[in-house]
């Protein structure tokens, strides 16, 4: 008898170890894989790529050393220029060399050619976040630094009563496709034009903004939202005129951007055109940093239900809130199979809290509280809005 209790307690304590490491190995699994695509999106917005520099002094070793400090000061202003407003940038500061130092995290040299008294290369340069954090809050700048989905950008030209969108004569659209426009927190993804962009829509369904038959092109590029940018290209008496309006499909009540180019000659137009998708472009960005500025004035605490699958569907929640700025901290209140409990310490309001949990495919729906408002029996869970994440 003994004997049968000790093989089922020894059995008991197998199958517990077994579960263990399986446990173990399933959040190890989903953390790696989680942090291997999250952790180079958050850093990535701290790097600026491709800073080409060109330094000739007496020697080739002091042309190095100057060339690596005008990188890095090149590198922090379009930096804070991506996280900053146009009416800040004034504002922002200049560093010395050694506090430029202090605030790099790493050095990336690429297309390096030295001569004796010169130095020319291609430098990345990665900035360590949180100091860049402290320097733009003790200068009182406000700024944001929460990433934006992609962005497709369907470029129409309106031009002889015709419209134009995969047509070669669409000089819109090889100017968006030509732009080089500055990395920056929305990021743009211009289509392609091949025979598969012809197939998902035509220039008519565009400007009906028919979202079933767009979506698909934003599905198939990755893009969250589609920005229609229409210009329309007048000419009376030889001068030319350009008109552009850009409208979000999916991001209802969301303001146009408008811009305006008269007395244009002929040959100015082709130029005039990559001036308007850039414009288009930092406008775009500037909108999105106003409405998505880090609220520091305002921290707040929201407690949130999170409806559980499963192990690895809770550890991805988790990391997806840790990995948003606007989020200080995350704080587990309960734990069962069906939810977690949790409460949020943001700054910002609700609103913008929703924002940015959308961003990283989460939803706070508030729909599951009003509901439950008219239950009688009310457990402390139906009172909560609910976190459900909207793609794995």
């Amino acid at each position: 008898m003994l004997l049968i209790i000790y093989k089922i307690l020894c059995f008991r304590i197998f199958r517990f170890r077994l579960f263990l490491v399986m446990f173990i190995a399933v959040v190890l699994n989903v953390w790696l894989s989680y942090i291997g695509a999250t952790s180079l999106i958050a850093s990535d917005i701290f790097s600026v790529s491709n800073v080409a520099v060109d330094v000739t002094s007496k020697t080739a070793s002091m042309a190095k050393i100057s060339a690596f400090q005008k990188a890095q000061r090149n590198a922090l202003k379009i930096l804070l220029h991506r996280l900053t407003r146009n009416i800040d940038y004034e504002r922002l500061p200049s560093l010395a060399p050694d506090d430029l130092d202090y605030i790099v995290k790493a050095i990336e040299v690429n297309q390096e050619r030295i001569s004796d008294v010169r130095y020319l290369a291609n430098i990345k340069v990665n900035f360590k976040s949180s100091e860049v954090r402290r320097l733009l809050r003790d200068k009182n700048i406000p700024f944001a630094e929460s990433v934006s989905k992609p962005v497709l950008i369907l470029p129409i030209l309106l031009k002889d009563n015709k419209i134009l969108l995969w047509e070669d004569t669409n000089s819109w659209r090889e100017a968006w496709s030509k732009a080089k426009t500055p990395k920056g927190l929305v990021p743009l993804i211009t289509p392609v034009g091949d025979l598969n962009d012809i197939l998902d829509v035509n220039a008519s369904e565009v400007l009906e903004g028919n979202k079933n038959i767009l979506s698909s092109i934003g599905r198939r590029y990755g893009a969250s939202d589609i920005l229609v940018v229409i210009a329309s290209l007048s000419n009376k008496n030889n001068e030319f005129k350009i008109n552009i309006s850009a409208n979000k499909v999916n991001t209802p009540y969301s303001k146009p951007i408008l811009l305006n180019y008269n007395g244009l000659k002929l040959n100015e137009v082709n130029s005039l055109f990559a001036a308007a998708a850039a414009n288009v472009s930092k406008e775009l960005q500037e909108i999105w940093i106003s409405q998505n500025i880090i609220q520091f004035n305002a921290p707040s605490r929201t407690i949130l239900e999170v409806p559980l699958i499963s192990l690895e569907h809770w550890v991805l929640i988790k990391k997806r809130l840790k990995g948003i700025a606007s989020i200080s901290k995350v704080k587990l209140i309960s734990f069962s199979r069906e939810a977690a409990i949790i409460q949020l310490s943001h700054y910002g309001d609700k609103s913008h809290l929703s924002t940015i949990l959308a961003q990283e495919d989460l939803a706070l729906d508030f729909n599951d509280l009003e509901r439950s408002n008219n239950l009688v029996n009310k457990s402390r869970s139906n009172k909560l809005p609910k976190v459900r994440i909207i793609t794995p």
